[in-house]
């Protein structure tokens, strides 16, 4: 079952969706990432990473798969209540490693009118691990310098995109009433397709894996593990069943569900589909599998393939489009072959 998260984060979706960036983000609104210096990693070595507890979750669940593939320093976890209470002195002892969510319109101004109008919407959700510096509380206020070592960021549904779209004000009456049939036709329930444990496990892994071996990580530039990715030749390629869904960007609406074989067609090799639940339980046990995601980053997919029992990347590849297509697993088989 997907971790439902509290009403504070109930109607968030993130139109900048992805997974793992070791380094410090340029913009929430698109995939790069600024290389690490050096010192970056000693100095978080030589802290703490407190975590702050997501409420509306199985915290000690949360807690166990952290703590099970977190080696980096040491690992702490507080509630949201402790950090506000201990916020300078956690500040100064740790990074700190927290859930952030929040949901904004993006909009230009009219020079004659001044009055700005809707064209577009970004909604964060990601996971963010900061450092801090020169800590003090002046005036009564804490003052800091910080720096953000990476970020894991979560996918939203299509029902969540659709929902925060049409609720921005973007749409017209209009565009509402052409695309009654398809915004009902969607049954799911709005939420993040990879907000969930075993991803959750596996994105953290490889945040401390680059972290501890002190390598910057950018989705933008792509990734094969030349190696490990010829296993595919003889091992299931799994994959949670909601990749099979098709989204359409100008109605913001799902367009359709591929079966497994239309989805799969120019795969060369073998595949599975599984549920969510059945995925998520696999890689928490830590099984010797493969398996594949689709994620959004605005009009950027991220394809990328992940070695459930050691969380690391065996293929990370973006392109200029929303859905995945033909070409993208002929270029998988090509890397596979290569």
């Amino acid at each position: 079952m997907k971790i439902k998260l509290l009403v504070v984060l109930l109607f968030v979706a993130n139109l900048c969706y992805g997974q793992v960036n070791v380094g410090s983000s340029k913009s929430p609104l698109n995939l790069y990432s600024k290389s690490l210096k050096a010192e970056d990693f000693e100095n978080l070595k030589k802290k703490s990473t407190c975590v702050i507890l997501p409420e509306g979750i199985d915290q000690e669940r949360f807690k166990n798969n952290l703590k099970d593939v977190w080696d980096v320093n040491e690992l702490k976890f507080v509630t949201g209540e402790e950090y506000k209470k201990n916020k300078e002195r956690i500040l100064k002892e740790s990074a700190v490693l927290k859930l952030v969510g929040d949901v904004y319109l993006i909009g230009k101004k009219n020079i004659a009118t001044g009055k700005k109008r809707s064209t577009g919407e970004s909604i964060t959700n990601f996971i963010s691990l900061v450092i801090y510096d020169n800590v003090i509380m002046k005036k009564g206020k804490l003052k800091y310098d910080s720096k953000m070592l990476g970020e894991i960021v979560f996918s939203p549904n299509i029902k969540m995109r659709t929902n925060v779209v049409y609720s921005g004000g973007r749409k017209s009456f209009l565009a509402k009433a052409s695309n009654k049939k398809a915004l009902a036709a969607n049954k799911e329930e709005p939420g993040f397709y990879t907000f969930n444990y075993g991803y959750i496990k596996n994105f953290t892994q490889i945040l401390n894996d680059h972290l501890k071996r002190g390598v910057s990580i950018s989705m933008r530039d792509g990734y094969v593990d030349s190696n490990t990715i010829k296993s595919l030749k003889n091992k299931t390629l799994y994959a949670p069943e909601w990749v099979l869904k098709r989204y359409a960007p100008v109605s913001s609406t799902l367009k359709e569900v591929s079966t497994p074989e239309e989805f799969f067609e120019d795969y060369d090799y073998d595949y599975k589909i599984v549920t969510d639940d059945d995925l998520n339980a696999k890689i928490e046990a830590g099984e010797d599998i493969y398996y594949f995601l689709h994620t959004q980053y605005n009009a950027e997919k991220v394809l990328a393939i992940i070695a459930a029992k050691t969380g690391k990347y065996v293929y990370l590849e973006t392109g200029g489009s929303y859905n995945v297509k033909g070409s993208d697993f002929k270029a998988l088989n090509k890397a596979i072959n290569k």
